[in-house]
């Protein structure tokens, strides 16, 4: 896990998972599947063996939502924001909002503009924050 990381309660997360910095994780992730051969004709899934497991990847600045479920050997792009409960089958792309069952883009995160300022806030070195304001 890169630098300031967050895992939420309840997270399911197996070795070989690669997170850059600044992942946030809500809790109950679930990150799991792809683990059974079921293409096998006359054999049991059971005994069909395992496939050798895919690493999932979780870039810069990625924010999973609470009881999202996420399929071995996904990308989750930089920047990219998971909705609480989707079910990620597919890369997502970097600064993407995605949700749903399965989950599907929703809206990018931000403007070309803003996502040029953004890539170089992340170019730098890790360091601690300064807050967004709300008002």
């Amino acid at each position: 896990m890169g630098a300031y990381g967050y895992i939420g309660a309840g997270a399911v997360i197996p070795a070989g998972v690669i997170m850059g910095n600044y992942v946030m994780i809500g809790p109950d992730l679930l990150i799991t599947g792809d683990d059974h051969r079921i293409d096998c004709p006359g054999l049991a899934v059971i005994f069909s063996g395992r496939p050798a497991p895919r690493p999932v990847i979780l870039e810069d600045d990625v924010w999973i939502g609470a009881r999202v479920t996420i399929l071995r050997g996904m990308r989750i792009g930089r920047g990219a924001v998971i909705a609480a409960g989707a079910v990620v089958t597919r890369d997502v792309a970097p600064y993407t909002i995605a949700g749903g069952v399965p989950a599907r883009p929703i809206r990018m995160r931000f403007t070309e503009t803003e996502r040029a300022q953004h890539d170089r806030y992340l170019a730098g070195p890790p360091e601690e924050g300064v807050y967004c304001r709300n008002d």
